[in-house]
């Protein structure tokens, strides 16, 4: 019994360990390569003509690394740390998790080889090629699956803000992650011109505000309350903000191509959807602002608080 014990508790939270030991080690390779194309800016011919070094190349692997290797992993892990304690029952299963955390860095680290090498869809944000899109959408399914299950054997009666989030996000990230990725076409010029444009956009801002918003959010409404030992503020605000952000993000991708002759309904409604996003922001911010009402000396002893402000005023900005 004390054995197993001990093996239990060897195996807690193991998921949500690797997966961060996973993040830090891409920040630092994603940085590096980052430094690389910098110098590169300044001192062009510094790649000596090496294909897979050359400025192009580089800047995919770089933005690649750092969004897939580094936020979305830290944020993952963050989840699974989090989703045990508030629904007070185990993960449903550690041994998918660090399964799904090793296809997801074999998936990754091919995926950034591959563009190095000139192995390309040549999308924005979405230039990891077709096989490699796949394997992420199978781990993306996984993580859904295993968190899911979690949350539906959930001891904790009360579902909290941070599940809203990590279930919404869940949902809506691999379908924003297929579009955007085209995986039904996988020949690189199967969707072209304006179509391939909007779709791509569709996908470029919610990859931001249906993936890493929302699922840094989650983190956030679980170390505020945490950190103040004060429950969130207002229960209408935080309905407010998340179904704001689901409905109004989802359209605002074509203000990136408003210069393109791209139709007009569209670019009125990602205008429209825009400036709309200042009522889920707005409402997010002044919940954690007043949950912060009276503890506010908390972030002068709290590194996680201390980030986590710094983060809800630059959501702001």
């Amino acid at each position: 019994h004390v054995r197993k014990g001990e093996h239990m508790e060897q195996r807690k939270d193991a998921t949500s360990k690797l997966m961060m030991y996973s993040a830090i080690s891409w920040l630092v390779a994603a940085i590096t390569l980052g430094l690389i194309q910098a110098i590169e800016f300044i001192a062009p011919d510094s790649s000596f003509g090496i294909a897979w070094l050359v400025f192009s190349r580089i800047r995919q692997a770089h933005v690649n690394g750092l969004a897939f290797g580094w936020l979305s992993m830290a944020m993952i892990a963050g989840w699974y740390y989090i989703v045990p304690r508030l629904t007070k029952t185990e993960i449903y299963s550690e041994t998918l998790g660090i399964a799904v955390m090793w296809a997801w860095n074999i998936a990754l680290s091919v995926g950034v080889v591959g563009v190095m090498l000139g192995w390309t869809q040549a999308r924005e944000y979405a230039e990891l090629a077709w096989p490699v899109d796949i394997a992420i959408m199978v781990v993306l399914l996984l993580t859904a699956f295993n968190l899911f299950m979690t949350i539906a054997r959930r001891k904790e009666p009360s579902l909290y803000v941070s599940l809203w989030y990590v279930m919404g996000t869940l949902i809506w990230f691999p379908i924003v992650y297929a579009i955007g990725n085209v995986i039904w076409a996988p020949p690189t010029g199967a969707l072209m011109g304006l179509n391939d444009a909007i779709w791509g956009w569709f996908y470029g801002h919610n990859i931001l505000g249906l993936w890493f918003t929302t699922g840094t959010v989650a983190l956030i409404y679980y170390i505020v309350p945490r950190e103040t030992k004060k429950p969130v503020y207002g229960y209408v605000l935080a309905l407010i903000a998340f179904w704001g952000l689901a409905f109004f993000y989802s359209g605002v991708g074509t203000h990136h191509i408003l210069g393109a002759p791209v139709p007009e309904w569209l670019k009125t409604v990602s205008v429209i959807c825009s400036i709309g996003l200042l009522i889920p922001v707005s409402a997010f911010v002044v919940n954690m602002f007043m949950t912060m009402r009276g503890a506010w000396h908390v972030a002068y002893s709290s590194l996680p608080l201390r980030f986590v402000l710094t983060g809800v005023g630059f959501y702001l900005a």
